[in-house]
């Protein structure tokens, strides 16, 4: 190898090499993942929604149930079971509804599942009279239903004398002349 070739490959390893300008390359535009509605998954539709948290120790599911399908005319219901007992009810206006609505929408739901709680309470508590009265009903249709009013004065007769609320008992003889309950 010659002595020129010899320097001018010195010169090349001795040089600072010079860094290549990096390729600009185009940027890939990112597309926004899309926005997730509020409201109830799987409602695409329903923009907004109140949720109820309910205990089912406090309120028997038929309880909520009822509830639920007193505002079936004006709102859609979702029922999601938790933990713990709790069901979490959704609900949605079916006509668009502001935040005031929502809140008035979830009140009314909760005063509803009160409503309902006494409904079960007093199905509960008449269903043996009711049961009661049935089967004095059948007994007397093989008379040819004649005596009805002789069934109605026995139920009723029978009926106050088991009274566990002291409803047939006078007001007088309950509060005395002070208004305030006897010991």
């Amino acid at each position: 190898m010659s002595k020129l070739k010899k320097k001018a490959k010195a010169k090349k390893k001795a040089a600072p090499k010079k860094k290549a300008a990096p390729k600009k390359k185009a940027k890939a535009k990112k597309k926004a993942a899309p926005k997730k509605k509020a409201g109830i998954p799987g409602w695409p539709d329903m923009i907004q929604a109140v949720s109820v948290p309910v205990d089912t120790r406090a309120y028997p599911i038929e309880v909520i149930y009822g509830a639920a399908y007193v505002l079936m005319d004006r709102a859609y219901v979702h029922l999601v079971p938790g933990r713990g007992g709790i069901v979490d009810v959704r609900l949605a206006g079916k006509q668009p509804l502001d935040g005031a609505g929502l809140r008035a929408l979830g009140g009314e739901f909760a005063n509803e599942l009160v409503n309902q709680a006494l409904r079960v309470t007093l199905d509960e508590s008449g269903r043996k009279l009711r049961e009661y009265i049935v089967a004095k009903a059948h007994f007397f249709q093989e008379d040819g239903g004649r005596d009805v009013q002789k069934l109605l004065d026995t139920t009723m007769q029978e009926a106050f004398d088991e009274d566990p609320l002291d409803i047939a008992v006078p007001w007088e003889e309950k509060y005395g002349s002070g208004g305030t309950e006897k010991p």
